[in-house]
């Protein structure tokens, strides 16, 4: 009994504390705001004193009506924009927000654990302590029903230091659900807060956790047709499986299995191959070749001319002569008349060496013999 005494008179004192923490740092934040909005005034009051000075009319016509200000664009030049800082009402409202801050700084500071306490007892009586570092209980919600469609019992877990709260779903398989716990509870547990978000932290921070307790009760029995993760019908039908590269979920009609990655895709996320007739990937498929990149990595080659790539069959094989040795090169439809050329011309200029050859050997061999004649001589 001491101990969980000691407890939750621990866990009080520092939901006081980090309340005052959480209070100074919203009093900080305002405080920015205001000096945010005091140098945009003091801005749009310099601009309107130049433009009446210089009588820029453009200017003080822009600047006319009240929160219009001028920013300058490297892309648009001077454009006009609605600031709101700049409003009179605007820093008016934070001034107020200010002394409302201030006034909760005041009494936090003379705030005593025991109310906290008394909650914390509260909900430790209706929840079951999990774990005491960090401090989390936990409670169901048993047999959630949304208009008339059954949800199941939902596991809410919520810790005490921090603001988080996870919701699980113990009754129904999510899976063809999309993972969703409840229609407006995601797929990690997250409850969609809506309006109440504001109201559900205030609540953690100031530690009256039996009125988080109840929003987060009711927020589980009612549903916003506007706005769930998953509509109630989808919750019946199921909404098939999810594509392996979007995330989103598609009948499964709509999908086709592809090896390349050992997933479903959907249409926006695969492409299809005409050269080994399988879908990949659209991150696997060269849009150039219009096939996947393992095809043209396997039967793509790069012409000896313009060092484009093409497909092998496309390519023309050209018998050359590379130092009096025979090769052959592949070269594209357009080069191959220029290479053809060019290997004529080098073929008139070995048969003319050839022909040539004879002769300057015999005038070597002439002068040879002249030279040695006169040596004798």
């Amino acid at each position: 009994m001491a101990s969980t005494a000691s407890f939750v008179r621990e866990v009080a004192l520092r939901v006081l504390e980090r309340h005052s923490l959480s209070l100074q740092a919203e009093k900080q934040r305002i405080l920015e705001e205001i000096r945010l909005a005091k140098r945009s005034r003091r801005r749009r009051e310099r601009l309107l004193q130049l433009a009446r000075e210089k009588g820029f009319q453009f200017c003080l016509g822009r600047l006319s009506s009240p929160g219009m200000t001028l920013e300058r664009s490297p892309y648009y030049g001077v454009s006009t924009h609605y600031d709101q800082r700049t409003t009179p009402e605007h820093e008016a409202s934070l001034n107020e927000m200010l002394r409302a801050i201030r006034r909760e700084i005041r009494q936090a500071r003379n705030a005593s654990p025991d109310p906290v306490e008394a909650n914390l007892r509260g909900l430790l009586d209706e929840a079951e302590l999990v774990s005491k570092k960090p401090p989390e209980v936990r409670w169901v919600v048993e047999n959630v029903e949304l208009q008339d469609v059954w949800i199941g019992d939902l596991e809410v877990n919520l810790t005490l230091d921090d603001f988080r709260v996870h919701v699980w779903n113990h009754s129904v398989d999510t899976d063809d659900k999309g993972g969703y716990q409840h229609p407006h509870v995601n797929g990690e547990g997250n409850i969609c807060w809506g309006d109440n978000e504001t109201a559900a932290q205030a609540y953690h921070h100031s530690g009256d956790f039996l009125a988080l307790k109840d929003l987060i009760h009711n927020l589980l029995r009612t549903y916003n047709g506007h706005s769930p993760y998953i509509t109630l019908d989808d919750w019946i039908n199921g909404v098939g499986t999810a594509c392996y590269e979007c995330g989103e979920r598609y009948p499964d009609d709509d999908l086709v299995w592809t090896e390349d990655i050992e997933g479903y895709l959907c249409e926006s996320c695969r492409s299809y191959c005409d050269r080994c007739q399988k879908y990949v990937c659209y991150r696997h498929y060269d849009r150039d070749f219009a096939a996947c990149q393992n095809c043209v990595e396997e039967h793509a080659i790069t012409c000896g001319g313009c060092g484009d790539k093409f497909w092998e069959n496309d390519l023309e094989t050209l018998e050359v002569a590379w130092f009096d040795q025979p090769s052959a090169i592949l070269v594209c439809k357009d080069c191959f008349p220029e290479f053809q050329k060019q290997e004529d011309r080098n073929e008139d200029l070995h048969d003319t060496a050839r022909l040539l050859a004879p002769a300057v050997d015999g005038s070597a061999n002439g002068q040879r013999t002249l030279f040695d004649g006169h040596l004798a001589a």
